[in-house]
């Protein structure tokens, strides 16, 4: 069998869940292999009109909430793999570049810039709510719940 980096590392995974996972294949070890930024293909279908759909392809993080760059997949989860088409390789790139960026931008914020940032961005949500349903929101003291007021009953959110 030969060697994933051989040819090129930048790599198309079928894991045997059905996932097609675009890497670029770091290290290969004999039961697993360290690759950077795994990006899951999502398709999804566009009606134009009632005769024609689109079918369009598009990147996103294979595993969310976490700013890791590096993750191991263990070749047992393997079907399948190829490398990835130059043009291909050219809109992975772009696409972690934009990752890269955010993670970076994630870890030189603070808990409290952050904290701040998602105030403000509640806050607009906030005002838009009540601009568009005439909702009244309220601020609790410890920030951790807001109360929204709708035609006199009381909703939380957390």
């Amino acid at each position: 069998m030969e060697k994933m980096e051989e040819k090129s590392p930048y790599k198309i995974l079928k894991l045997i869940n059905g996932d097609d996972v675009f890497c670029k294949v770091l290290r290969e070890y004999d039961d697993a292999l360290l690759v950077e930024l795994p990006m899951s293909v999502m398709k999804h279908q566009v009606h134009q009109d009632e005769m024609h759909v689109v079918e369009h392809t598009g990147l996103h993080r294979w595993i969310n909430y976490s700013n890791d760059s590096s993750y191991v997949i263990y070749k047992d989860r393997i079907l399948s793999f190829g490398t990835l088409a130059p043009e291909v390789i050219f809109y992975y790139k772009m696409f972690c570049k934009r990752i890269r960026h955010e993670i970076s931008d994630n870890e030189n914020k603070s808990e409290e810039s952050m904290m701040e940032q998602m105030k403000d961005n509640l806050s607009k949500v906030a005002k838009y709510l009540e601009d568009s349903h005439k909702i009244d929101v309220e601020f609790e003291e410890d920030n951790s719940e807001i109360q929204m007021n709708t035609s006199g009953s009381k909703r939380t959110l957390h």
